[in-house]
């Protein structure tokens, strides 16, 4: 007689896996993907008693992945800001200065004159 070999069970064993890289993926998140990911595919072949570690990784994942999302959108924002800022501040720097109280009288901005008029409306000084 021939000893049968023994039958790996159907299914998958990689619900302990998916949920450990679940949980990495909160502290790394470029994880959360593949625990996304992984955990969709492993759950079409899941056991039932395996199910639902790889529901928890899996939900893990999508969680660590709008976080990733969220880091990525406001890693953006803040640089453009940071570009607007430094634009700002450039065009300030090179704005002319407005004359401070040390400047001397004779390097002051002259207006050209303008004549004061009476309440007639002439220059003339009765």
């Amino acid at each position: 007689m021939q000893e049968e070999e023994p039958k790996e069970p159907e299914g998958t064993g990689d619900g302990p896996l998916i949920l450990v890289v679940g949980i990495l993926g909160l502290f790394m998140q470029a994880l959360g993907p593949v625990a996304w990911v992984w955990g969709n595919q492993a759950l079409k072949r899941a056991r039932p008693a395996q199910a639902g570690l790889i529901q928890a990784g899996r939900l893990l994942g999508m969680i660590d992945t709008a976080i990733l999302v969220l880091v990525v959108v406001a890693g953006i924002a803040y640089s453009i800001f940071l570009l607007h800022l430094t634009r700002m501040i450039g065009d300030m720097a090179s704005a002319p200065t407005p004359p401070s109280a040390s400047t001397p009288a004779h390097k002051l901005p002259t207006r050209p004159h303008k004549p004061i008029l009476n309440a007639a409306g002439d220059n003339s000084q009765d």
